[in-house]
């Protein structure tokens, strides 16, 4: 069963979504990329398929997959292939579905966004946060 989820005024579904970044030039052409997040050690491909069906089923531009622990080659390989198959945000070079762990963002690595994201009560121009992202190593 889903819920509702406010944010800023905006009403999503809560359907296997931790949270959302938004991110555009103004309030009224935000675009939004969903998030999830898994924190065992048993994560497996099945993860990044249903994040592909959340992100297809929510209608959000891209989707991000924040795990707490880095993966195994061959996982991160898996994954790689798998999360290419959602192809990139229509002109852009930008990834629809991403990956970050958390010693990653304890680095100070980002999501790849096309456009800063929306940081409530400031100008777009004023944002400092990095968004260059990286895989997990």
């Amino acid at each position: 069963m889903g819920g509702r989820e406010e944010v800023d005024g905006f009403v999503t579904t809560k359907r296997g979504i931790d949270g959302r970044i938004y991110f555009g030039r103004s309030r009224k052409k935000l675009r939004s990329m969903v998030l999830e997040v898994k924190g065992g050690e048993n994560v497996n491909i099945s993860v990044v398929r249903q994040l592909r069906g959340v992100l297809e089923r929510e209608e959000a531009d891209m989707a991000g997959l924040i795990l707490m622990r880095n993966l195994k080659p061959q996982q991160k390989a898996a994954f790689s292939r798998e999360m290419a198959m959602a192809g990139e945000m229509k002109g852009k070079h930008c990834p629809r579905l991403q990956l970050l762990c958390v010693p990653d963002i304890l680095a100070g690595r980002r999501f790849t966004l096309p456009e800063a994201p929306a940081a409530r009560g400031s100008k777009q121009g004023q944002l400092t946060l990095p968004t260059e992202g990286s895989p997990c190593p």
